[in-house]
Parts: C-alpha cells; sequence; structure tokens
C-alpha cells in the first residue's frame, strides 16, 4: 500500500499507514489484532502499478476483498465491475507492507478489506525461507526495501 493509505484503528479512527506500527486495528469482533511491523519499499517508479480504491492507494497485485467479504479475494486490478483492467499509475515513492500478529485482513478507509502478507491466499502457511522468497518476489516487483519500522 501507498502513503497516505489509512488503516481504520480498533477504536473506529483511521491512522495513516506509516504511523501504524504497533497499534491495534478494527477486526470486526474478532480478537485483538497488532500490527507488528511495516516493510517500507522503494519502488523503482515503474512497478508495480498502483490503484486507487476509496482514496487508498495499493499495488494493482494486492489481494482485496470481493464485496468485503473475508472469505472471497481478488487481486486489486481485477475487481469485479471495478473497470481498470490494466489501468494504474507508476508508483512516486514508498509503498508499506502490514504485518499482524495474527493471520488477518486488515481494513482501510472506506471499509475496504485488503490482504496482509499471511492473508494473501496464494501464500497461505508460505514459511519455509520466507525472507528468502519474499526478498526475491519483491526484487522482480521492481521493490527494494528500504526499512522496517516495529
Amino acid at each position: 500500500m501507498a502513503e497516505g493509505t489509512e488503516i481504520k484503528m480498533a477504536d473506529g479512527t483511521l491512522l495513516q499507514i506509516r504511523n501504524a506500527a504497533g497499534k491495534s486495528i478494527w477486526t470486526m469482533g474478532k480478537t485483538e489484532t497488532k500490527i507488528t511491523r511495516l516493510r517500507i519499499f522503494d519502488t523503482d517508479g515503474e512497478e508495480p502499478l498502483l490503484v486507487e480504491m476509496g482514496g487508498n492507494w495499493m499495488t494493482g497485485t494486492h489481494f482485496i476483498s470481493v464485496n468485503r467479504d473475508p472469505d472471497t479475494w481478488c487481486r486489486a486490478l481485477e475487481l469485479p465491475g471495478s473497470g481498470w483492467k490494466g489501468l494504474g499509475i507508476h508508483p512516486k515513492g514508498l509503498v508499506y507492507s502490514v504485518e499482524l500478529n495474527i493471520d488477518l485482513h486488515i481494513t482501510l478507509k472506506g471499509d475496504i478489506l485488503v490482504a496482509t502478507f499471511g492473508k494473501e491466499p496464494h501464500r497461505q502457511g508460505y514459511t519455509k525461507n520466507v525472507k528468502f522468497r519474499l526478498g526475491t518476489a519483491l526484487r522482480i516487483r521492481g521493490l527494494m526495501k528500504v526499512q522496517i519500522i516495529e
């Protein structure tokens, strides 16, 4: 997710992603969930493409809930009815990856549900050599790790 994206906190307020590490998030009544880590990446200016959804910017390949159903996910650029199909802007700065203390999604401004690293459907149970694989996958997408905030 890009700079300026806002995450819904446990008390219902919104907080910019860059300030969310260590904070409790909105979970629709589930157990207390905290953002344990933010990984910050710089982009090469070409990839990945970003799309805007309700004032939040995210990579087009980021997983988002379809109709706010936490059991149905698709990539942001493939969201049914979005009309984006291949559209997007080139990134201008930092993008963030959110890690939680449990495997759950986060809620953004506009009650948009997005996946965290462990929640992405094709990565469930993805633990073996995770640092190596994550680094490789991100470099392929044009992302270079800048910082980790815990």
